[in-house]
């Protein structure tokens, strides 16, 4: 019987400006340790392709990046997560076609709803702090076609547009989602520490981050 091609698989984190400074240090290894875990290269997202825009529009660059790599499967790590050297190959609980989506939630407080939202009916908003898109759901990834004025209008809080850019595709295409988890007794695997774009707690976050990962082994 022949062997199924191995899925190319690319671990994305949008890194600009030192953001997090001293804390991705701590971060960002154990990202980059468990894309090799799971066979996936690894690539920040390292310079800015949408001027003007809010910088964590930058993730948006993940559309034009998958395709470019010919990715199988992009996901998406915010700087600010960190992930348990033993966390295991979340796609492997994903269904074909499906979305990974670490949290979801009720969008209608944050994001006007427009007509995708309310023909979707499904009131989902998503984040992408830890997110997995297979090539077949790219739509998921498509930046706005319209002006960041017309984008805003539709976000209470600007830092969250990328989010709003995800949800509004999800409702828009009809995607399939599933959660991107561990085991229940295995969610301390994955954490965030939180930054919401806020470096002027990095003392805070990075003592947060050792604390952590004195309880972890190998790291």
């Amino acid at each position: 019987m022949t062997e199924a091609p191995k899925k190319k698989i690319t671990v994305y984190t949008l890194y600009l400006n030192d953001y997090l400074g001293e804390v991705a240090e701590l971060t960002l290894p154990t990202i980059g340790s468990w894309a090799k875990r799971i066979g996936a290269n690894f690539q920040l997202i390292s310079t800015r392709k949408f001027e003007g825009w809010p910088i964590t529009y930058e993730k948006l660059q993940l559309h034009q990046l998958m395709q470019e790599n010919k990715d199988d499967w992009s996901i998406h790590v915010d700087a600010d997560m960190l992930l348990h050297p033993d966390l295991p190959n979340l796609l492997e609980n994903l269904m074909p076609g499906e979305i990974g989506v670490h949290v979801i939630y009720d969008p209608a407080p944050w994001f006007k709803f427009d007509d995708y939202f309310f023909r979707d009916g499904r009131r989902i908003g998503i984040t992408s702090n830890f997110m997995a898109v297979p090539k077949e759901c790219r739509d998921l990834l498509l930046p706005f076609d319209c002006s960041l004025e017309e984008a805003s209008s539709g976000v209470s809080r600007l830092h969250g547009i990328d989010d709003y850019c995800f949800s509004r595709n999800l409702a828009r295409f009809g995607l399939k989602m599933g959660g991107l988890l561990p085991e229940p007794e295995k969610q301390y695997m994955i954490r965030h520490l939180s930054a919401g774009g806020n470096s002027n707690n990095i003392k805070e976050l990075y003592e947060e981050a050792q604390s952590i990962l004195k309880k972890w082994p190998n790291f």
